[in-house]
């Protein structure tokens, strides 16, 4: 208020110094929480806590030796967000997708990823595999509430939510098809027999190559190296992993075939949809316009940010650079 009055807030330099003091401001850092937990759908997470019981003879021995409360959903999220939030004011957009570090403040969850606890304060804790990096390596996107793993949930979050590619709505025969496989299958057998015949192919083939690399862990998060089959007597069958796959980022005629995770988010990361759809999403959620793509808006803000988004320089000064905008700063009368 006192900048307004005195004048200095309509200098160009009076006002970088009130766009510096507000994005500091904690004010800030919980409503970009807010647009985090809105852009990742994190309310989607999934509730691992969900079935357990003593009568859950499968579930139980899939988190056997691990604390399994109400609160690990919670704690899952929390940790997403508190890395965000560490980037935001330290690092660049690709830490985000690139970062081998865990911001996990619970000790449950930093059981899931074999890691200390982190302070909140000191540099964060590394994982101690290279194949967990970036946002999807996180719980919170990898968690379901079942023992199986859900590589076609998977795959539609980074195909809708990261590059901001639209999938068609499923036939409404969805649930008919017919399952082609011996008991005793991989999930991602089972997966492939469920969405390769008749209609279901067309949109499966933009799907299952981006889940499929993410079999790497398991639901409940944790890294694998073979996946646990457990029959309803509780009976434990160890499965090859098959993490290779053709995860179609470009196009459908995209060849690049990728193999695990980390290779994964190296072919999205260099295709720039990834800032493309960021960038979309932030400048929607700044400038408060709706999500129908007809008000989407200001495409040259959007390519603007994605192109210093991927200048690589600090993600601070990406994000304040919307504040500049003659949208963000003036109102139209009406």
């Amino acid at each position: 208020l006192d900048a307004a009055a005195d004048g200095t807030l309509l200098t160009p330099n009076g006002y970088a110094e009130q766009v510096d003091r507000v994005y500091a401001d904690p004010r800030t850092g919980a409503t970009f929480r807010r647009f985090v937990y809105e852009w990742l759908e994190l309310y989607e997470t999934g509730d691992v806590y969900g079935g357990v019981s003593s009568g859950d003879v499968q579930k139980m021995t899939f988190i056997a030796g691990y604390k399994v409360t109400p609160a690990l959903r919670e704690e899952m999220n929390e940790e997403v967000l508190d890395m965000v939030e560490y980037y935001r004011l330290n690092g660049t957009f690709e830490d985000l997708f690139t970062s081998n570090d865990s911001f996990a403040k619970s000790e449950d969850l930093a059981a899931i990823y074999d890691v200390a606890v982190w302070d909140g304060q000191s540099m964060p804790v590394p994982f101690p595999t290279p194949e967990r990096q970036g946002l999807l390596g996180r719980a919170a996107l990898l968690a379901s509430a079942t023992v199986t793993t859900h590589p076609i949930l998977r795959g539609v979050r980074i195909r809708e939510d990261l590059m901001c590619d639209e999938l068609g709505a499923p036939p409404d025969d969805v649930n008919d098809v017919e399952q082609d496989f011996q008991a005793l299958a991989t999930t991602r057998q089972r997966t492939e027999s469920l969405t390769s015949p008749g209609s279901c192919a067309g949109c499966h083939i933009l799907i299952n190559g981006l889940g499929f690399p993410l079999e790497a862990f398991d639901s409940l998060g944790r890294y694998r190296s073979e996946e646990m089959y457990i029959d309803v007597e509780g009976s434990v069958e160890l499965l090859p992993l098959d993490l290779e796959s053709a995860p179609f980022v470009a196009s459908a005629s995209d060849p690049t075939v990728v193999d695990g995770p980390a290779e994964l988010t190296d072919a999205i990361l260099s295709s720039g949809k990834l800032e493309e759809c960021f960038a979309r999403h932030y400048v929607r959620f700044t400038l408060g316009l709706l999500a129908d793509p007809a008000y989407g808006g200001d495409s040259e803000t959007v390519r603007a940010l994605a192109d210093e988004l991927r200048a690589g320089g600090p993600l601070s000064d990406a994000f304040k650079s919307i504040a500049f905008l003659p949208a963000f700063k003036q109102r139209v009368s009406r």
